[in-house]
C-alpha cells in the first residue's frame, strides 16, 4: 500500500508522521517529535533542523522517499491578487510577473512564488500568492542533502493545517451548529461578511491563523506571538537556558507551584507545597528550600505574570486580526490546535474574544494508530501540520510546492537522465563512427580481395559474353589482358569465361578461393591428360645442397679452413644435363697441404656417387680441376672447381610413388 511521510519543521519541536492506506481512513504507521537543540555558536538553524529530521526518521524507521515538508508561513510573504486569467496553467505562467507589483521587501526573482486559488469568475480570478525566498529554502534543502534526505515538496504550514482541518471534516456545516453564543462575534468584524470558520494553531514561536468560508480558504496569517516568549521572559529574568526555562514554565503552570531548576552536581529539591511545617518550623523549613549555588527557583508567581503577559499579547493580536480582515463575517465556529493550547487560560481567551466556544482538532480521531491515550493526548495537539502534508500526499496534492525552478525536486533517474542522454548520444555517435569506420575497412578489404569494378556485355557470334573487371588480388589474375592463365596456356577461352561467370556469382571474399579451387581442379585434369604429376618427383636440388653440405662436415678435420666461392645447381626439365657445380679454396695448414685436401675431398665426392641412395652420379673430370695457385704469409692455395652429374628422376631411390 502507499505511504506517505510528512514532516513538520516546527520552530521548536520536529514531528514526524508516516500514514498508509487511503485518504479517507489512513492508517499511523510511525510517529516521532523531536525538540530542536539549543542554538550552537558555531551551528546553522538549518543544520540543527536537518540533524533533528534526521533523528526523527532514524527514530520511526519511515521511508525517506518523497516526503513532504513544511515551511513556517512567517518566513514567507502572503498577497491577494486577482488576475485577468482562468485556469491553473494560465495563472502559473504570468503569476510571478502579477506578483513583482506587490512585493516590495524582495526582489520576487530571488524567491519562489506560487499560488492558490481563492475564487474564480468568468474572465478573472482571485488567487492567495505565497512567495519564500530562495536563499533560505536552498539553506535548508543544502542541510537536509548532507544528512542524506530531501523532501519532494515543500509547503507552507499553513496550508498543510487547511487541509488537516479540511480532511477532519471541520469545515462542515453540521459540525458547528449550535457551538456559538447568542451575542455572536459581530463586534469586530465588518458589516455584511459571510459566516467563517476559524483553525488557530497555537505554536512555541507563532500563531498560525485560517480563514474559512463555505469551505474556500479566503486568508492565512502567522502572528509572532507563541508560547515561548514565557520561557524566553522567564530565560531573562532569572538568568536561566531557554531549554530550562520552557521545563519550568510547563511544570510550573502545570502544578501551580514554584520550580527549581537543578544543576549539573545537584538533585531537585521539592519546592514548598501545603505539608511544609508552619510557625516554628517554617523558618526552617524555608531556609532548607532555598536552592543550593547549583540551583535556582523559578516562583510560580513570576511564571503566572509571564502566562498573563502573554494571553495579554495573543488577546491584542488576535483583535487586530479580526478587524485586518475584510470580508469577514461572524465567526461560527473554531478549531485550535498546537502545543501552546495546552497553556492555561488559553481556550477561554479564545472563547471571550470569538464569543464561540473552541473546539479541539483531533487528527487522531480520524486515523487509525496504536497509541495509548496518554500517548495519543500528548501527541494530537502537535501532529495537525505533519498529518497534513501526509494526508495531502496520498491524494492529489492541491497547495503550495516552493521545489520548482533550481529548486525543484528531481529523483533518481531525473538526476542522471541528461547526463545519461549525453552519455548515450555520445555512445551512438561512437557507433555511428565504428559502423562508418568499418564499413571503409570493409570496402577497402573488399576492393583488395577482389570486387567487382565493371561487367560488360557484348555478343559474339550470336551469343552473349561478359567480361569482368575485379579490383586487388582478383584482378591482377584474371583482369583482360593481365590473366596469364588463360588462353592457350590454360584455359581456353570458353573454360574462362565460364570461370569468369563463377567468380561474379560468388561473394568477394569467396573469390580468391573459388579461383583457387578451380585452378587445382584443372590442374589435376590436365595431370591426368598428361600423365605427368609434378607432386610424385623424387629428386631435387635441397636433396643435393644437403649431400654435399654432409660430405663437406664429414671432412672437416682434414680440410680445416676452407672457402665456397660459387655454387651452381642447374636442375632443368629434362633429365639432360642435370648437373651441381662448386668452386672451394683450400690451404695449406700444418697437418696437410692444399692439394692433398683437395685429393681427399674428390676421394669423399667419388665414394659418395658409388652410393645407390646418392644423387650424385659421377664427378666429371674434364670440369674439376685446379684453377688458380696463390701464396698467401708463407703458405700455398689453390681454387678448385669440381661438376657432379645428378642422376635422372626416376634413378632415385628415395620411396618412389606411382602415379594415379
Amino acid at each position: 500500500m502507499p505511504r506517505a511521510v510528512g514532516l513538520d519543521a516546527g520552530e521548536f519541536e520536529v514531528k514526524l508522521v508516516e500514514l498508509d492506506g487511503s485518504q479517507r481512513r489512513p492508517r499511523l504507521v510511525n510517529v516521532s517529535v523531536e525538540p530542536l537543540p539549543e542554538p550552537r555558536a558555531d551551528g546553522a538553524p538549518a543544520t540543527r533542523l536537518a540533524e533533528t529530521a534526521r533523528a526523527c526518521f532514524d527514530e520511526a524507521g519511515a521511508a525517506r522517499d518523497g516526503f513532504a515538508m513544511s515551511f513556517a508561513c512567517r518566513e514567507a510573504v502572503l498577497r491577494r491578487l486577482t488576475v485577468p486569467f482562468v485556469g491553473r496553467e494560465q495563472i502559473r505562467k504570468v503569476i510571478k510577473f502579477e506578483a513583482e507589483g506587490s512585493i516590495h521587501s524582495h526582489n520576487v526573482d530571488d524567491m519562489v512564488v506560487d499560488f492558490h486559488t481563492l475564487e474564480e469568475r468568468e474572465d478573472e480570478t482571485n488567487v492567495l500568492v505565497a512567495a519564500v525566498p530562495k536563499p533560505a529554502l536552498r539553506t535548508t534543502l543544502t542541510a537536509l542533502e548532507r544528512v542524506n534526505l530531501e523532501p519532494e515538496s515543500i509547503d507552507l504550514d499553513t496550508m498543510a493545517l487547511f487541509r488537516a482541518a479540511q480532511w477532519c471534516g471541520a469545515f462542515d456545516p453540521e459540525e458547528t451548529e449550535g457551538d456559538n453564543d447568542e451575542a455572536g462575534s459581530t463586534a469586530l468584524v465588518a458589516d455584511g461578511g459571510a459566516p467563517c470558520r476559524l483553525v488557530i494553531d497555537l505554536g512555541a514561536r507563532s500563531t498560525r491563523i485560517l480563514v474559512v468560508q463555505e469551505d474556500k480558504l479566503i486568508d492565512m496569517r502567522a502572528l509572532r506571538t507563541g508560547a515561548d516568549s514565557m520561557a524566553a521572559e522567564i530565560g531573562t529574568l532569572m538568568d536561566v537556558g531557554l531549554s530550562p526555562a520552557r521545563e519550568a514554565v510547563e511544570e510550573s503552570l502545570r502544578t501551580d507551584m514554584d520550580f527549581v531548576i537543578v544543576g549539573p552536581d545537584d538533585s531537585r529539591s521539592p519546592p514548598p507545597d501545603a505539608e511544609a511545617p508552619q510557625e516554628e518550623d517554617a523558618d526552617e523549613a524555608t531556609a532548607s528550600a532555598v536552592p543550593s549555588d547549583a540551583s535556582q527557583l523559578i516562583p510560580h508567581s513570576e511564571v503566572s505574570a509571564a502566562r498573563d503577559r502573554f494571553l495579554t499579547r495573543l488577546r491584542r493580536e488576535l483583535t487586530r486580526f479580526l478587524t485586518s480582515v475584510p470580508s469577514m463575517g461572524p465567526v461560527t465556529a473554531v478549531w485550535y490546535t498546537g502545543g501552546a493550547s495546552a497553556v492555561p487560560g488559553t481556550i477561554e481567551l479564545l472563547h471571550e474574544v470569538f464569543e464561540t466556544k473552541p473546539r479541539e482538532l483531533d487528527v487522531l480521531a480520524k486515523v487509525s494508530h496504536k497509541l495509548d491515550s496518554d500517548e495519543a493526548r500528548e501527541m494530537r495537539p502537535k501532529l495537525a501540520v505533519a498529518v497534513g502534508l501526509a494526508v495531502d500526499a496520498l491524494g492529489n496534492r492541491e497547495g503550495f510546492n516552493f521545489r520548482q525552478e533550481e529548486l525543484s525536486f528531481t529523483k533518481g533517474f531525473d538526476r542522471v537522465k541528461f547526463p545519461l542522454a549525453i552519455t548515450c548520444m555520445l555512445a551512438l555517435f561512437l557507433v555511428l563512427v565504428f559502423a562508418i569506420r568499418s564499413h571503409r575497412q570493409l570496402g577497402d578489404l573488399k576492393m583488395q580481395y577482389g570486387e567487382t569494378f565493371a561487367v560488360k556485355s557484348k555478343t559474339v557470334r550470336g551469343r552473349e559474353r561478359k567480361e569482368a573487371t575485379f579490383y586487388g588480388y582478383l584482378g591482377g589474375l584474371v583482369n583482360p589482358g593481365d590473366e596469364w592463365f588463360a588462353g592457350d596456356r590454360f584455359y581456353t577461352d570458353g573454360e574462362f569465361r565460364k570461370l569468369i561467370d563463377k567468380l561474379l556469382a560468388a561473394d568477394t571474399f569467396v573469390r580468391l578461393p573459388v579461383l583457387r579451387q578451380e585452378l587445382k581442379r584443372h590442374y589435376e585434369e590436365q595431370q591426368k591428360k598428361s600423365g605427368y604429376y609434378a607432386d610424385l618427383r623424387l629428386g631435387s636440388g635441397l636433396g643435393a645442397l644437403v649431400e654435399f653440405t654432409e660430405v663437406l662436415h664429414a671432412n672437416k678435420g682434414l680440410l680445416g679452413r676452407y672457402l665456397i666461392e660459387e655454387m651452381r645447381l642447374n636442375l632443368p626439365y629434362s633429365e639432360k644435363a642435370r648437373r651441381f657445380t662448386f668452386t672451394i679454396i683450400l690451404r695449406t695448414d700444418e697437418t696437410s697441404s692444399f692439394r692433398d685436401k683437395w685429393a681427399a675431398l674428390e676421394g669423399a665426392f667419388r665414394d659418395v656417387a658409388t652410393r645407390p641412395e646418392s644423387c650424385f652420379a659421377s664427378i666429371r673430370d674434364n670440369d674439376s680441376r685446379e684453377r688458380d695457385v696463390f701464396e698467401d704469409g708463407g703458405r700455398g692455395g689453390a681454387t678448385y672447381q669440381m661438376s657432379l652429374d645428378l642422376k635422372p628422376e626416376r634413378e632415385y631411390p628415395v620411396f618412389p610413388k606411382e602415379a594415379p
